[in-house]
């Protein structure tokens, strides 16, 4: 069990919560000035996009707590590094996509957003899309986490 060498990927991987709330901060920003009175259509896309990118900020907060907890207890970092490193866990992983999948349903809501600006059709069912892929994703942990 190398800890010193999670405990610099856990501080690479807090670095990287901070970059992306960064970014979703400035698309916050960006979409709530540039895109202020555009439209009915608009205004549904800048506030499904403002939605999406918040989430992404509280999602991104959440998770450096707990990474900040696990950097100043040694027990918890222990305890989680042995979690990560364990074989049924990266089954259940590989089997449900969990590595795949929410980069793919990201791709596709920021698709549905730029759409959104042109056709509303193609952005409710992208929405649809990118929202279905993830929840197809948890139920299919749910299910491996069960059956394994």
């Amino acid at each position: 069990m190398n800890l010193e060498k999670y405990r610099r990927e856990i501080k690479n991987r807090v670095s990287v919560y901070q970059a992306l709330i960064a970014v979703a901060l400035v698309f916050v920003i960006i979409g709530n000035v540039l895109l202020k009175d555009r439209g009915q259509m608009v205004e549904t896309v800048r506030g499904f996009a403002t939605g999406l990118f918040i989430g992404i900020e509280l999602v991104c907060v959440f998770q450096l707590g707990k990474l900040w907890k696990m950097l100043k207890d040694e027990e918890v970092l222990k305890e989680v590094y042995i979690r990560e490193h364990d074989e049924r866990e990266a089954l259940i992983q590989m089997k449900s996509g969990l590595h795949v999948i929410p980069v793919l349903s990201f791709i596709i809501l920021i698709c549905a957003i730029l759409v959104g600006f042109f056709n509303d059709t193609v952005f409710y069912t992208l929405v649809v899309v990118g929202i279905g892929q993830i929840l197809i994703a948890f139920a299919l942990k749910i299910y491996w986490k069960n059956h394994l």
